[in-house]
């Protein structure tokens, strides 16, 4: 066993060297990387090998950097975007990581916040292209990023990326679906600073119209009851409502 030990790290630094020599040069080729050429990377480097480099061998001279930067091309593309949503628990760990270069990778760049609304990583547009269950993928990783700051729940909703719980809440035509978007709604009014950036969406006139419907399944009811009354025990609920 004290003799395979080694063996087993000698085989592992080797295929962190491949790893190293492919990422570093699919990020540093000067044109502009496509799909293509992601899926060759991919296929020989599958996303979540390189994800487990970036959070497991980081003691490896250059790797972060190199690991970073390729992830940030492939994340550029359309095909490296449509990926993201499976990976959102790296993202979301990404926002918390002791680098500062993880932690850019994961909120700073196209991943989260792009530039631009058209670029097909913005939140957004990658809700757009997703399933149901996708779409409650990427609210949960604005849930999870609601907290991080007063600045990232600004940026949220000034990105208009609130709008996404009030189109899943007003076509309650999936009862499931409609659940979990309330259960992620009732995750966010506990969070501090949620409840000035809420009061300013449609969401309480939605909840409301849910509590009025005598149409719809009860449990939808009961929790939009729940989550109007959280959002109205809050302290600041009141000075809001007496600004306005």
């Amino acid at each position: 066993m004290d003799q395979r030990a080694p063996m087993e790290e000698e085989y592992l630094m080797e295929d962190t060297s491949r790893l190293l020599e492919a990422a570093s040069d699919f990020a540093l080729y000067p044109g502009v990387q496509n799909d293509a050429a992601v899926k060759e990377l991919l296929d020989r480097f599958p996303l979540p090998v390189i994800i487990s480099a970036l959070q497991t061998r980081a003691d490896v001279p250059g790797l972060e950097s190199t690991l970073v930067n390729c992830l940030e091309r492939v994340f550029k593309t359309k095909y490296g975007a449509s990926l993201i949503p499976h990976f959102m628990p790296f993202v979301q760990v990404g926002l918390q990581a002791a680098s500062q270069e993880v932690r850019c990778l994961a909120c700073k760049t196209n991943v989260v916040f792009p530039a631009s609304d058209s670029e097909v990583t913005h939140l957004r547009n990658l809700a757009a292209q997703c399933s149901s269950l996708g779409r409650v993928w990427v609210l949960a990783l604005i849930v999870k990023l609601f907290p991080v700051s007063s600045s990232v729940a600004s940026i949220i909703y000034s990105s208009n990326l609130l709008s996404l719980f009030e189109a899943e809440i007003s076509d309650s035509q999936d009862t499931l679906v409609t659940l979990s978007v309330l259960e992620l709604l009732y995750e966010m009014v506990e969070i501090r600073h949620a409840t000035e950036i809420l009061w300013r969406t449609a969401l309480l006139q939605l909840l409301a119209s849910i509590i009025s419907n005598a149409l719809l399944e009860s449990i939808l009811r009961s929790r939009a009851m729940m989550i109007c009354g959280r959002l109205l025990s809050k302290e600041d609920t009141y000075m809001l409502t007496d600004e306005s």
